[in-house]
C-alpha cells in the first residue's frame, strides 16, 4: 500500500481525526459515501457541526492545508469553496497537532497556521496555530464562545 498516495493520506488522517474527538469524549457521525461536502458530524451538547478533514503540511513555519477541494478533467480545474456548506475544517499535522477552524472565518484559499516566529517578527495578519488548538476551539464552542450558523 502506497501510504504517500493522496487518497491513503486523506484517509489516515480522517480516522486520526475521528480517534482524538472520541477520545475527547465528542460523538462522532460519519455519512454513507463520499459525495458531500463534509466528512464527519460531531455532536457537542446535542448541537450538530459538519466538518470538513484535512491533511496538513508543513511549509515556511506553518501547517498549511487548502480550504477548497478541487477535481479535474481533461481539459478544466474545477474548484470549490466550503462557505455555505460546512461548518468547521479540522486539521491534522503528522505531528499529532489538531486545529480547527470556522469555515467562515477562514480565508477560501490556503490556510496557514504559524507555528514558529516570522523571520522578520511580523505580527500584523499572522494565524497563530496556538488560537486554534482543537481542544480549546472545542471548548470555545461547548461553553458559547464561538457560535456558527445561528447556533
Amino acid at each position: 500500500m502506497d501510504i504517500e498516495h493522496p487518497k491513503t493520506k486523506g484517509i489516515i488522517t480522517e480516522y486520526k481525526v475521528i480517534s482524538k474527538l472520541l477520545e475527547l469524549g465528542y460523538p462522532v457521525s460519519k455519512p454513507v459515501g463520499d459525495n458531500l461536502p463534509y466528512d464527519i458530524i460531531i455532536d457537542i451538547d446535542g448541537k450538530l457541526y459538519t466538518v470538513q478533514i484535512k491533511t496538513g503540511r508543513y511549509d515556511n513555519g506553518c501547517i498549511v492545508f487548502n480550504a477548497f477541494s478541487s477535481r479535474n478533467n481533461m481539459s478544466k480545474v474545477y474548484v470549490k469553496t466550503y462557505l455555505g456548506q460546512v461548518d468547521y475544517f479540522i486539521t491534522w499535522y503528522e505531528k499529532e497537532l489538531f486545529f480547527m477552524i470556522a469555515v467562515e472565518d477562514s480565508p477560501h484559499t490556503t490556510i496557514r497556521f504559524r507555528v514558529e516566529p516570522t523571520k522578520n517578527n511580523q505580527e500584523a495578519g499572522v494565524v497563530w496555530a496556538k488560537d486554534y488548538i482543537l481542544e480549546d476551539v472545542l471548548m470555545s464552542i461547548r461553553n458559547g464562545n464561538i457560535l456558527m450558523n445561528g447556533g
